[in-house]
């Protein structure tokens, strides 16, 4: 067995794979720690990714940021955005699968891109960032059209509403608000105390709001979602 086998070759200080074993199997991936226990290793991921390819397991691949990777795509299905560690707003071709644009912004703190989100309209895209600013790029000229300063530090929720006119954005410290993407103004602040709220997403109709929060190490499965009625 798989979990038999991680303990006998990763024993820790004795073994060159003492963090663990990586199993890859067509169609499958499965991580055990040196203990025999299942686990998770993005590092693996990529690794392994990568070594599919080669093998010929996988078909056609987008070389995206390092780390995590939100993705976003447009709305009328041509183009990917996507985000990541390395500080840049990502826009791909769907069918060519070759990049369009790299976006980062004029700054010196640590910006990973944290979400992204496409306007309905198509002609915006907000980035959520690590140094706490949601950005507002156009796509089209690739120039940054403001900057909203969403949270104290990180930034990671961002949604636009279905006719475009408002945006949500969240973060650390449990900040959840909404601006007017025209002009940078906050409308209103739903929340600005709490665990990290992680996600957001607007309803079909515009009337309400979800955000899904929790804390950092969280053992027991318990986060929470929320409803807001919306203004």
């Amino acid at each position: 067995a798989p979990g038999r086998l991680a303990r006998n070759l990763c024993p820790r200080r004795t073994a060159v794979g003492a963090d663990g074993l990586l199993v890859v199997r067509r169609g499958s991936m499965e991580y055990y720690n040196a203990d025999g226990s299942k686990a998770f290793c993005g590092n693996g991921t990529r690794c392994a990714a990568w070594w599919m390819h080669r093998c010929g397991w996988a078909g056609r691949r987008f070389v995206l940021n390092s780390g995590g990777v939100p993705i976003a795509w447009s709305p009328d299905g041509t183009e990917i955005a996507s985000g990541g560690i390395d500080f840049a707003l990502r826009i791909w071709d769907v069918a060519t699968y070759a990049p369009l644009a790299v976006l980062r912004a004029a700054t010196y703190a640590r910006n990973d891109i944290n979400g992204v989100a496409w306007s309905p309209d198509g002609r915006r895209i907000a980035a959520a960032g690590q140094d706490g600013y949601v950005r507002i790029w156009d796509p089209a000229t690739q120039t940054e059209l403001r900057s909203l300063k969403a949270g104290i530090s990180w930034t990671r929720g961002v949604s636009w509403s279905p006719d475009g006119k408002v945006l949500a954005t969240s973060g650390a410290a449990g900040r959840l608000c909404l601006w007017d993407p025209e002009t940078g103004t906050k409308l209103a602040a739903l929340s600005e105390s709490g665990p990290p709220i992680w996600s957001v997403a607007f309803s079909p109709d515009g009337t309400r709001l979800a955000s899904g929060s929790g804390g950092y190490e969280v053992t027991n499965g318990v986060g929470t979602v929320r409803v807001w009625e919306l203004p």
